[in-house]
């Protein structure tokens, strides 16, 4: 768990996420999705099983395994993009692990973070162009 967290059970992060949806909410919009990176995908677990809503899809760019609630978000995740080196989870582990109508793409010699091997951010933007062809 990253250390900047409120704690095992996430509940500033999630009570942040809940004031924000609901202020979407308020606002008139009923199409939202959230797109998470690595710990916003552990938070909007934390959030689902908190606030189921099937209403929000959900878009997880680096998925963690051993973090992530997957039951709470089974309803809502449609997309994951995992580097190909990430150390959490191989994009093939992530595919196993999440629904078979879940599209996962992989990024190749990507890590965690989009870098390469030197730690250079060289994939972010492929990652920006696969989820905007995505969506």
């Amino acid at each position: 768990m990253e250390e900047s967290s409120s704690g095992p059970d996430l509940l500033e992060e999630v009570s942040t996420l809940k004031q924000v949806i609901d202020f979407i909410h308020a606002e008139g919009y009923e199409h939202i999705t959230i797109i998470a990176k690595s710990l916003g995908g552990i938070i909007s677990g934390y959030y689902f099983a908190k606030y189921p809503d099937k209403s929000i899809c959900l878009i997880i760019l680096g998925y963690i395994p051993n973090e992530i609630k997957q039951n709470a978000i089974s309803d809502n995740l449609k997309l994951v993009i995992q580097g190909e080196n990430d150390r959490f989870a191989a994009p093939s582990e992530v595919q196993k692990i999440v629904d078979s109508k879940v599209a996962v793409i992989e990024i190749k010699n990507a890590d965690h973070s989009y870098q390469n091997h030197n730690k250079e951010p060289i994939y972010q933007k492929e990652v920006l162009n696969r989820l905007i062809n995505w969506i």
